[in-house]
């Protein structure tokens, strides 16, 4: 278990300079290279922090601004539906507004890949959510109208359609899980949804069994994720509540964050047994241990970050903390 007292802040100041509201940001996985921010009413922004200047130091925190010197050139030209970051490899997919299309970019080599076109159920209905599983060889696609798509992609890009279902809702947050691979859906009717990849399969609704045995059914969740080493499942939304579950047990436990009202986004840190907390109350960070029973036993003592800017986004690798924050204009 990582010590949080050793964790260093990287201040990411964005001088967004289109007046835009950002939406989401997305972070290059690992030790990141590039971070996305998508924008409510603006093209998606992809800035390179290899050309930014780190200033700062240990005892204070660094800083590092994102400005017109980092910012790629890119083709993005209309207000992003989606992305996420490849798993294994300097990739990035990407859908955007009223376009059926799943567009996805080598980052290394700055090339545009093999699109792939979705085929929804309904002529208006766009990608919303982008999630990968099996190390980046499969990519979902949840859609505006509830449409599930599958994607398998072969080892030269090739892309085949392994799974099409439906769900109630728009498909807001998608996440495979590593232990039972099931593409787990959370929706805007604040429903959850279990699909597995076997052929004809059917979306199985969800709730999350908590410690005392009660089953909660209608949630309203803005954000879903795995952990790659414990396979437990972390979802949160409106409220101060956490719902994390172990898929094999089907049980869960529902820790409260008296700083939160609103968590926009989670992140389980890799080999770590911590959980980082995005959301209106700043960012959190929370380390657990496993019971006999594979289920997370929080620590009462978490470590809490509060910049002066508001937090957008987030991520942990390693000893650092890296905070998106928007320069005011």
């Amino acid at each position: 278990m990582s010590d949080l007292k050793s964790t260093l802040t990287v201040l990411v100041l964005l001088d967004a300079q289109t007046g835009a509201s950002p939406r989401k940001v997305l972070f290059e996985p690992g030790s990141p290279r590039t971070v996305l921010v998508i924008f409510d009413d603006a093209p998606p922004q992809l800035h390179d922090l290899t050309k930014c200047q780190l200033q700062g130091n240990k005892e204070s925190g660094y800083v590092v601004e994102l400005n017109a010197k980092s910012l790629r050139s890119t083709f993005f030209r209309s207000t992003a539906g989606a992305a996420v970051y490849h798993p294994c490899a300097s990739q990035l997919a990407l859908s955007f507004v009223e376009d059926c299309c799943i567009y996805r970019i080598d980052l290394g080599r700055d090339q545009l890949l093999e699109p792939i076109y979705c085929q929804f159920a309904n002529a208006d209905e766009w990608p919303v959510s982008l999630a990968y599983g099996d190390e980046g060889q499969l990519l979902a696609v949840g859609g505006s109208k509830g449409t599930i798509l599958v994607f398998r992609i072969s080892a030269d890009g090739e892309s085949e359609l392994e799974l099409s279902a439906s769900v109630s809702g728009a498909a807001q947050e998608l996440t495979f899980s590593v232990v039972t691979g099931e593409l787990l859906v959370a929706t805007d009717f604040n429903c959850l949804f279990s699909i597995g990849l076997a052929d004809e399969a059917e979306p199985v609704s969800l709730g999350a069994l908590i410690d005392d045995q009660q089953q909660i059914n209608n949630m309203c969740l803005k954000t879903i994720t795995c952990d790659s080493s414990t396979g437990l499942i972390a979802y949160a939304g409106v409220g101060n509540q956490l719902f994390v579950s172990n898929p094999l047990r089907h049980k869960g436990v529902r820790p409260s964050l008296r700083s939160m009202n609103r968590i926009s986004s989670l992140q389980f840190v890799p080999d770590s047994n911590t959980l980082v907390v995005l959301g209106d109350g700043g960012i959190e960070l929370i380390e657990f241990t496993l019971d006999d029973f594979r289920l997370p036993v929080f620590q009462p003592k978490t470590m809490r970050f509060q910049p002066a800017l508001e937090a957008v986004g987030c991520h942990h690798f390693g000893d650092f903390l890296f905070i998106l924050s928007v320069l005011p204009e």
